[in-house]
């Protein structure tokens, strides 16, 4: 069964160092490097130069060169089910797997707005297979997405022992990431500051029992409570 989960009417990560610095590089350049896709029937407002002339003249009508970005931006997106120890700490009314199913729905949700973007997006999640999805030259695939979620469930033992290498084995390749927890602890936050120290641009959503941050966690994390996300409250994160 998918994930249910509400769509997010807004969805932002911020710009880390390294992506700011080829932003301010790629003003330099007379234009974005881009790689001839096809050919096209001319347009209003498409630039004389990217005229094709052997296919118009072949085809008895205008048609333009098109073309598309290369080195599309790349969004990991890491979900953490890891159940183990956090439900004792929840109120009585919130099971166990509940921060797991939260975590899911918030993932297909963030899918679902990245979906609709140029953004590359790369999937880690693990419960108990390891999946890494990477959309790179698919076209609709949310429903991919979506299949992987349903069949994940909540680990006992901590996922990050299998994602966070994976994760860290192409951060040269990433420009943002996205961290959805189920938990703050010393390891989560190690591997928030080596995203950080990368210059990479960071979002990282923690599912809390309550509204408010707990304590140690720092103001930068976005918390999001458990019961929000399976009412379908949260539609910005």
């Amino acid at each position: 069964v998918y994930p249910r989960y509400t769509r997010l009417e807004a969805f932002e990560i911020p710009l880390g160092t390294r992506n700011r610095n080829e932003l301010s590089a790629a003003r330099d350049l007379a234009r974005e490097a881009l790689e001839f896709h096809g050919c096209r029937e001319f347009r209003d407002g498409d630039a004389l130069r990217h005229v094709h002339p052997r296919s118009s003249a072949r085809l008895g009508v205008p048609v333009v060169k098109e073309f598309q970005a290369e080195g599309r931006s790349r969004t990991a997106v890491l979900v953490d089910t890891y159940e183990g120890g956090v439900g004792e700490r929840f109120r009585v009314g919130i099971t166990r797997a509940a921060p797991v199913e939260a975590a899911l729905a918030l993932a297909a949700a963030v899918a679902d707005a990245l979906s609709t973007s140029d953004r590359v997006l790369e999937l880690l999640v693990a419960g108990p297979t390891v999946h890494r999805f990477v959309s790179q030259g698919r076209i609709g695939y949310l429903e991919a997405v979506l299949d992987i979620l349903a069949a994940v469930e909540p680990s006992r033992s901590d996922p990050l022992d299998a994602l966070e290498p994976l994760l860290l084995d192409e951060i040269h390749a990433i420009q943002s990431v996205c961290l959805i927890l189920t938990r703050w602890d010393a390891r989560r936050a190690s591997l928030a500051r080596t995203i950080d120290a990368w210059g990479i641009g960071l979002k990282t959503v923690l599912l809390v029992p309550r509204t408010g941050s707990p304590a140690g966690v720092p103001p930068e994390v976005v918390c999001v409570p458990v019961k929000a996300v399976l009412r379908g409250e949260v539609s910005v994160v």
